[in-house]
């Protein structure tokens, strides 16, 4: 079965009135942002759409926790701590105050100016990203060929991460976001 057939298959199986629904929410909670309403804003901490980030994270990471016991599948393992990562990394703003200790305490990012942070930032983030990656490619590559629903899951995340971690970086050095 292809890539593409086992999207057209997955997505069969998503109640499309729970996902509209989900994607709405993003979407208020975009517009209200660009609207300028503090309370909405996807960047205040401690506002709605940052409670809304955690409640979604947190969801997920117990959807695919459930997901892996039922199945006994790693790779949901490995997106569930993955996601329970990404809640913990924003309640507790890691990068955040990882970028500020590099900053801080390494003269190659506090020679970078205020670059340095952002810099700090998304060396951290290569850590957690860097060993995230080579666990899902080791349960991509060791589970049985054909599994093409395993393969759908990695560049999801790899995109979301990828996008994630951009616009983050982008918000970090110019404010953009």
């Amino acid at each position: 079965m292809s890539i593409a057939a086992s999207v057209r298959r997955m997505a069969a199986r998503i109640d499309r009135r729970w996902f509209a629904a989900l994607v709405a929410v993003d979407g208020i909670f975009i517009v209200l942002h660009i609207l300028g309403d503090r309370r909405f804003s996807m960047l205040e901490d401690g506002g709605y759409a940052e409670s809304w980030r955690y409640l979604q994270s947190f969801v997920i990471a117990m959807l695919a926790a459930g997901v892996a016991r039922g199945r006994r599948d790693g790779l949901f393992a490995v997106v569930a701590m993955l996601f329970l990562y990404v809640l913990l990394d924003d309640f507790l703003r890691l990068h955040e105050r990882a970028g500020i200790w590099l900053t801080d305490n390494v003269a190659l990012f506090a020679a970078a100016g205020a670059l340095g942070h952002a810099l700090g930032e998304l060396a951290y983030l290569c850590v957690p990203g860097g060993l995230a990656l080579v666990a899902l490619v080791a349960l991509v590559a060791s589970a049985r060929r054909g599994n093409d629903e395993h393969d759908v899951i990695v560049v999801i995340d790899g995109v979301l991460a990828t996008v994630g971690i951009g616009l983050d970086f982008l918000h970090s050095v110019a404010g953009i976001f």
